[in-house]
C-alpha cells in the first residue's frame, strides 16, 4: 500500500475490497478522490461502508470484472486489488484496467497464486463431499501458477511493471494456539465468497467439520502471491 500513489484527485477503483481495510487506507491519502469500492458480497461491502467514512467512497455491489467493463476508457488513475482477482479471470481483469487507466495511471494488485491455503481449500472441498446438500453454489478460482503469465497479461495492456514480487506468508500465527481458525478466517475476508458456498458461518455440522480438518493442518495455511505496480503507458 506505501507503494502506491498518494494525492489521487481522480477515481480511484478497489476491486474486491472486502472488509474495506485497503480502500480506507486509499481513502486516507487520497482524500480528493473518487472511490469506488467494488464487491460482490453485500456482508464485505457492510463492513466497508462502516470502515471507510469518506464522502466521495462509494460502494458498488458488484462482479469486478463486470464493473470494469461498464467504465469508460481512461477514466481512472488507479486500478487497485489486494487478493481478489484470482476469483475472477487475472489476464481478463488487467487487460480491463489497461482499458479504464488514464495514461499515467496505476495498476496495483497482490493475487494469490497456485498452491495458496492448501489446507483450506482442501478442507472445503472434503466439506462439499461430506454435506453435498448444504452446497449453495459454485466456486472457481484462476490463481496464477507463473509470473510469465502476469507479465505477458500487463505487456498486451501497456502496463509497464514498476515492480513485482513473489513470495509466501504463514498466516496461522495470528490465532493464538487452541483458538478456533475458522471465525479469524471468515472475519478477515479470507473465506469472502466460501460462506456463499457452504454453511461457513453458521453454527452447526458443516462448520464443525471445517474447523477439525483445519486445525492439525494449521501451521502448514500460507498465502502465496504476486504482487505488482505498474504505469499505464
Amino acid at each position: 500500500l506505501s507503494a502506491t500513489p498518494h494525492g489521487i484527485n481522480g477515481h480511484i477503483i478497489d476491486l474486491g475490497c472486502g472488509t474495506g481495510y485497503s480502500s480506507a487506507w486509499l481513502a486516507q491519502h487520497n482524500p480528493a478522490a473518487r472511490i469506488s469500492l467494488v464487491d460482490c458480497s453485500p456482508a464485505m461491502l457492510a463492513h466497508a461502508r462502516q470502515r471507510v467514512c469518506a464522502p466521495r467512497a462509494t460502494p458498488v455491489c458488484a462482479d469486478m470484472l463486470s464493473f470494469l467493463r461498464a467504465q469508460p476508457p481512461r477514466s481512472a488513475q488507479l486500478v487497485f486489488s489486494a487478493w481478489a482477482i484470482g476469483y475472477s479471470i487475472p489476464a481478463q481483469i488487467i487487460r480491463e484496467a489497461g482499458r479504464v487507466l488514464a495514461p499515467g495511471g496505476t495498476l496495483a494488485f497482490v493475487v494469490n497464486s497456485a498452491g495458496t491455503l492448501r489446507p483450506v481449500f482442501l478442507a472445503f472441498w472434503q466439506c462439499m463431499l461430506a454435506y453435498p446438500a448444504a452446497v449453495r453454489k459454485t466456486l472457481h478460482h484462476h490463481f496464477p501458477r507463473r509470473w510469465s503469465t502476469l507479465a505477458h497479461a500487463l505487456r498486451r495492456a501497456h502496463i509497464a511493471v514498476a515492480w513485482q514480487q513473489h513470495g509466501a506468508q504463514p498466516i496461522a500465527h495470528h490465532v493464538p494456539p487452541g483458538q478456533p481458525l475458522l471465525p479469524w478466517l471468515l472475519h478477515t475476508g479470507i473465506l469472502a465468497g466460501f460462506d456463499r458456498v457452504l454453511p461457513l458461518g453458521e453454527p452447526g455440522p458443516v462448520a464443525d467439520y471445517f474447523e477439525s480438518l483445519l486445525q492439525p493442518q494449521r501451521d502448514a495455511i500460507t498465502h502465496c502471491y504476486f504482487s505488482a505496480m505498474g504505469v499505464r503507458q
